[in-house]
């Protein structure tokens, strides 16, 4: 729990200061692939996250089976 905390912090960080750095230089089309790169990345992570949990209920029917 700590330690997903810290990491969710720190990407925090990246993405306000990837931003602040993006608005500073007035790229637009640029902060647009920062929100789709960001948009690409939540998507993996909880896609993960799900193919993770339906792993975990697969191996407990199996062995719930036997």
């Amino acid at each position: 729990m700590d330690d997903q905390f810290k990491s969710w912090i720190g990407f925090a960080i990246f993405i306000v200061a990837t931003v602040l750095s993006f608005m500073v230089n007035g790229l637009l089309q640029n902060l647009l692939y920062v929100i789709a790169g960001v948009s690409v990345f939540l998507g993996m992570f909880f896609a993960a996250k799900w193919k993770i949990d339906d792993a975990i209920d697969l191996i407990k029917n199996i062995f719930g089976k036997r």
